[in-house]
């Protein structure tokens, strides 16, 4: 072969490594469902957006076992027509833009998951508004199945805006556009988690919550642990600082084996602090445990890959082969 035949072949694959490079993060499509209602001006076009996105009522809209469609509608129309609501809903607009950055870490977290999973087929990405939750299912901001997901966006106008959802100030955070595709990533990581149905311990809930905030950093890899878990920068040092204190807690009140419901969303369930440790304790720290398990046994263990670690249901042998005690 000649200089210049080489130097073809050489560019030939080239092009090639970079025509696989490129494929490997393909373009997110948001479907801005939320910027259609908005714009409906009657019943008449409310219930003819309803017929239209059927699904969305099966899913995420409250379907007619709940009420009949003309209380959906209404519904809906007091929403979109009240000028109040439409202030807030331009308020919200006008800081999310395109959608831009959250089109970005779908693209790339969809990436990372089809790399872990290569059967894995995105689902269709839709935003709507909900009035705050007022006409969503369990008043919802986000529906996630394997081939949709709904996001009720005016959920996610951040901590500052007009209007909030309705829940503690301690939550608001989950709340923000920067906590958004990490939540939905935490939500889709069950669909790869298998359980141990029997085990009822606080210590097998602590690590498959712990699953989940692995499963979120591994496919986002550039997000900030605050952001994965719901804490604050200072919430995650003071853990960080007093881990031995909190662990010596776990094992003083022998906590693991735990299998009191009351008892165990003390420590797993959402809390502004957890008292029975300290009020600079933050809340859910038994999920922060448990991801520290997780890291320390993929620490010992390198050799188990997330898909593993996933599958594996037996939350006694992680925490065994992990060494963990609170170091």
């Amino acid at each position: 072969m000649n200089d210049r035949k080489l130097l073809k072949s050489i560019i030939a694959v080239l092009f090639l490594l970079a025509a696989c490079t490129s494929k490997e993060v393909s373009p997110i499509v948001i479907e801005r469902l939320d910027v259609e209602m908005i714009n409906l001006k009657t019943k008449a076009e409310i219930q003819y957006f309803l017929d239209k996105h059927k699904n969305l009522k099966e899913t995420f809209f409250l379907s007619e076992a709940d009420m009949p469609d003309s209380v959906l509608v209404d519904r809906i129309y007091q929403t979109v027509t009240n000028p109040a609501f439409q202030k807030f809903y331009n308020e919200l607009n006008k800081s999310a833009g395109d959608l831009g950055e959250v089109k970005t870490q779908f693209a790339e977290a969809f990436s990372q998951v089809q790399k872990l999973y290569p059967d894995f087929k995105p689902p269709k990405v839709k935003t709507v508004i909900s009035g705050l939750g007022h006409f969503s299912r369990d008043a919802a901001a986000l529906s996630v199945s394997d081939s949709l997901i709904v996001i009720s966006l005016d959920f996610y106008a951040g901590e500052k805006a007009t209007f909030v959802p309705s829940v503690p100030n301690f939550l608001l955070k989950k709340y923000t556009l920067q906590a958004l595709v990490p939540s939905i990533m935490s939500v889709l990581a069950e669909k790869f988690i298998v359980t141990n149905t029997e085990d009822k311990s606080l210590l097998n809930d602590m690590i498959v919550a712990a699953k989940k905030l692995e499963f979120t950093h591994e496919v986002m890899p550039e997000t900030p642990d605050s952001l994965i878990i719901f804490y604050t920068e200072k919430q995650l040092n003071d853990a960080e600082e007093h881990k031995n204190v909190i662990w010596a807690h776990f094992i003083k009140e022998k906590l693991l084996y735990e299998t009191n419901h009351f008892k165990k969303v003390k420590y797993i369930g959402d809390r502004p602090y957890t008292a029975e440790i300290g009020t600079d304790c933050p809340g859910a720290i038994g999920r922060w445990i448990g991801w520290q398990i997780i890291k320390k046994y993929r620490g010992e263990n390198s050799d188990v890959t997330l898909p593993a670690l996933l599958s594996n249901p037996d939350s006694q042998n992680i925490f065994m082969k992990s060494k963990f005690k609170g170091e």
